[in-house]
């Protein structure tokens, strides 16, 4: 059972009244649903506390994993879409498509679609990067996939440039941007 604040709230049974058209998806949610009624039940003060204090956890963490909003590191990024001579293509969603840059290494590295990749990168603190001798296994591949994964890594070799907004990385291109998430 949950213990806020040193307070041991009551087991509270879920029935209807409690849970008003909730749909729990997995035994989490249910366990979820329960936790938050167990800190209902508590008392506003020590429930006002413990919300607090779950907040401010849940921003230190979410600030740790944003790494400072300027690393490039220890992320795996994964390609939302990608823009070539000012046209956005079509991203094929089946076709997931990473970079990962190493810390210390200065390799970058992750899935075209098709094929793995590794490649050298350089930054500097003014938003530059550089990726070079860019190499990948060459595995066949069809359809839309293959030429989405040759613009990739025609973007990603033409890289001058990046900006990280959040959970956001845009690596700017001579002739485009390569925009992902993590």
């Amino acid at each position: 059972m949950l213990s806020i604040l040193g307070v041991q709230p009551q087991r509270l049974r879920l029935q209807p009244p409690y849970y008003v058209g909730a749909r729990y998806e997995s035994v989490l949610d249910y366990q979820i649903g329960c936790t938050i009624i167990e800190i209902m039940k508590v008392g506003w003060r020590q429930a006002l506390g413990a919300v607090v204090t779950i907040f401010m956890l849940v921003n230190v963490a979410a600030c740790g994993l944003a790494g400072g909003d300027l690393s490039l590191e220890n992320r795996t990024w994964t390609l939302a879409k990608y823009v070539i001579d000012g046209d956005l293509r079509t991203f094929q969603w089946f076709a997931k498509i990473t970079a990962e840059f190493s810390p210390g290494e200065d390799i970058v590295r992750g899935s075209g679609g098709c094929n793995r990749y590794g490649g050298e990168y350089e930054t500097t603190g003014s938003g530059r990067l550089i990726i070079d001798n860019i190499v990948a296994t060459d595995l066949g591949c069809l359809g839309p996939r293959q030429g989405q994964e040759k613009d990739f890594f025609n973007l990603l070799g033409k890289a001058v440039g990046f900006q990280i907004k959040g959970r956001t990385l845009t690596i700017t291109c001579s002739n485009g941007e390569l925009i992902f998430y993590s």
